[in-house]
């Protein structure tokens, strides 16, 4: 199955926003395997990339799609082989600031499983 970040945007300016450029990352909280009692760790970042959006129009709200899925499974193909797991893995998007830009602003953002 393949996993991917929707993001909303919303533009609330009277003009369209244009050339906004979103950076992402993903971190895990990794504890092992073997031992269920042990507290898991919030590690750094195992993936950080970025998505341009050419244009959303005034007053639209529009959904961006964001692939992780190939970072994350290869990030847990190497904890499985290490002995270790997540238990939880966070996504962080922030909107690029650049001259000119207009409120444009994350409503949502969700993880999901597609087939």
């Amino acid at each position: 199955e393949r996993l991917r970040a929707r993001l909303t945007l919303k533009n609330r300016g009277p003009v369209p926003a244009e050339g906004i450029l979103l950076r992402y990352s993903m971190t895990g909280s990794v504890a092992p395997i073997a031992d269920e009692k042990t507290e898991s760790v919030w590690g750094v970042p195992f993936m950080v990339d970025e998505k341009r959006v050419p244009k959303v129009g005034p007053n639209k709200t529009q959904d961006v799609y964001l692939p992780v899925s190939s970072a994350l499974g290869l990030y847990l193909a190497k904890l499985a082989r290490a002995g270790w797991w997540p238990d939880r893995v966070r996504l962080q998007v922030m909107i690029e600031p650049h001259r000119g830009a207009v409120a444009v602003q994350a409503l949502e953002s969700a993880l999901e499983v597609a087939k």
